[in-house]
């Protein structure tokens, strides 16, 4: 993923750019065997809405016993403010194990220990919730750190394959935004001289009003996530009222994301058709 870099003219951010609460969440994120984490996905691109921060780190450590330690280092300094979500690791591709804050403190879940799971050819990845201010207060974001060991990991397999079957997943379920970004994806993955003008078409989709709505639904989604720190649910739930000018609370959350996501189709809709695309 990290091939992402200027397809099409558009210019990625440089670390500087992001915001400093991102930068320093980024940072928490990165102290396993001095790895160098690439940006990955929307949130990489100026003038992009993004929902959420995704990171993608090349872990080239031979010593996997000092990898696990330094992932139970990171959980275990997390700045107070920086919220610990989830840690995946052990298993398989597709049924990834997942870990508790406290698991991975002591270094086992069950009978699996973090040094054995380390080692399994699986996805390994830690999502936290990292608080960015606002103007209208406090925003959490979901940042996901993909660590990746070279010979150990499970490969992330066809991209473009990939792609496709999450096109066909959210064209069914209606969701136009979601299907669009996967087919950007997929275009600035080849990157191909003829679809530099489709790749500018999609993204518009990304940097517009569509873009900016996809970000509320994402934010709607960690509110979700928080549902074991009601205090920081509530502190996003009066996020989204502020930004969104209703009372948002966890009862009429589904009703909220119901109307964005139609909202979010009907300016597709609307502009795909002024513009004769899909």
């Amino acid at each position: 993923m990290s091939v992402f870099l200027n397809a099409a003219g558009l210019p990625h951010k440089r670390h500087h750019e992001l915001a400093p609460e991102i930068q320093r969440g980024i940072k928490s994120l990165t102290r396993v065997q001095q790895i160098e984490p690439t940006v990955v996905g929307t949130a990489k691109y100026r003038h992009a809405f993004f929902g959420d921060v995704d990171l993608m780190s090349v872990v080239r450590s031979g010593d996997l016993d000092g990898v696990a330690r330094a992932i139970q280092d990171v959980v275990r300094k997390l700045p107070r403010d920086i919220y610990f979500s989830d840690f995946k690791c052990g298993g398989t591709k597709l049924r990834g194990r997942h870990w508790t804050r406290a698991q991975v403190l002591a270094g086992a879940t069950g009978t699996l220990t973090l040094k054995q799971a380390i080692r399994a050819r699986a996805i390994t990845k830690l999502d936290v919730i990292v608080p960015v201010k606002t103007r209208h207060g406090a925003r959490y974001v979901e940042v996901t750190n993909f660590l990746f060991i070279p010979g150990v990991s499970a490969p992330f397999g066809d991209f473009l394959a990939e792609m496709r079957r999450d096109i066909n997943k959210y064209s069914k379920q209606g969701r136009k935004l979601k299907a669009i970004k996967r087919k950007l994806s997929a275009l600035l993955w080849t990157d191909l001289k003829k679809d530099q003008a489709e790749i500018r078409r999609l993204f518009k989709f990304v940097k517009g009003e569509p873009g900016k709505l996809g970000t509320y639904l994402a934010d709607c989604e960690v509110a979700r996530i928080l549902v074991k720190n009601k205090s920081l649910q509530k502190k996003q739930l009066k996020y989204l009222s502020r930004v969104l000018g209703e009372t948002v609370t966890m009862r009429r959350l589904k009703g909220v994301e119901t109307r964005l996501n139609k909202e979010i189709n009907s300016l597709i809709n609307a502009a795909s058709k002024k513009s004769g695309g899909d």
